[in-house]
């Protein structure tokens, strides 16, 4: 058995381990999108505007980090291929929601599949009981961390918020 790690290289290789993780899995997303002509962030605004049906184009851009006229770019790439449509808020002319179409419904469907088929294959080789206690521990991280989403795949602005933090939606707007 290897020697105990102390507290600081411990902490270091756990969040070494999860960066490796992290980027496992934005390439599973990127080959998975590749073939579809679509973006990670494109990805996840699509998530986003699934979610939250009141969403607006500065939500999306809070909650991807970026710049508006980076997200409204973003956006019109996804409503010029009939994913998303804008539409005038019902309480606000002024303000502009987006709305998710069957044909964003049906791609959003088609790529968790692909995503959920691909890594079903990699854990395929790790066996039964040990996935259960991986999953545990994910979980029990996932707490320690604050992650607050009920699906796997909920993007930020699906996550209620207490605090106004980058990708996070502000106190009193709708999830």
């Amino acid at each position: 058995m290897p020697p105990a790690l102390s507290s600081a290289a411990l902490s270091q290789s756990i969040e070494e381990t999860m960066w490796s993780i992290s980027r496992s899995m934005l390439g599973t997303v990127r080959e998975s999108l590749k073939d579809r002509r679509l973006s990670p962030p494109q990805f996840w605004i699509l998530r986003m505007v699934e979610a939250n049906d009141s969403i607006s184009t500065g939500e999306v851009s809070q909650n991807l980090c970026v710049r508006s006229p980076t997200a409204t770019g973003l956006l019109d790439h996804l409503v010029a291929r009939g994913y998303v449509e804008r539409r005038v808020a019902p309480a606000d002319r002024r303000k502009v929601l987006l709305a998710l179409t069957p044909r964003g419904t049906a791609l959003l469907r088609s790529v968790e599949a692909d995503l959920r088929s691909a890594w079903g294959r990699t854990l395929s080789a790790v066996p039964s009981p040990r996935r259960q206690e991986m999953l545990r521990t994910l979980r029990e991280l996932a707490r320690y961390l604050g992650a607050t989403g009920t699906r796997p795949m909920d993007p930020p602005a699906a996550r209620p918020s207490t605090a106004r933090r980058p990708g996070r939606v502000a106190p009193g707007v709708a999830a």
